[in-house]
């Protein structure tokens, strides 16, 4: 069971389809709170999991992700899938590109190989 304590006394992690270590998170993108991101345009708002991102599936070799932060007001968890060129903020309606070379959504780096995403924040 996944109540039972560790060695250490600490209660292991639900599996929510990643690992954690320091700021770079290991997602397996066969587990199936990432399905979404199987087909380009595909996308997911990672706070419901526990992570502050925003995933797309930009291309087959790339996926990228983005704060969960809206740049006007700083709210979270707003977001809509526009396009796959542009998320909008339904807090104030305003709409970012998902360029990471001109947007004003940070930009996290991501490296894929296979069905393993690595996200570094």
């Amino acid at each position: 069971s996944l109540e039972q304590e560790t060695d250490d006394g600490t209660t292991p992690p639900t599996d929510n389809g990643y690992t954690k270590s320091g700021s770079t998170h290991t997602i397996d993108l066969t587990h199936s709170n990432f399905s979404m991101l199987a087909e380009v345009g595909g996308w997911r708002n990672g706070s419901g999991i526990g992570i502050q991102a925003l995933f797309l599936r930009t291309s087959s070799i790339s996926i990228k992700a983005y704060s969960n932060r809206c740049p006007a007001h700083g709210q979270r968890n707003q977001w809509e899938k526009v396009s796959n060129s542009t998320f909008k903020c339904n807090h104030a309606g305003n709409s970012y590109s998902t360029d990471c070379e001109s947007t004003q959504l940070d930009c996290f780096e991501t490296s894929l190989d296979g069905d393993k995403l690595t996200l570094t924040m």
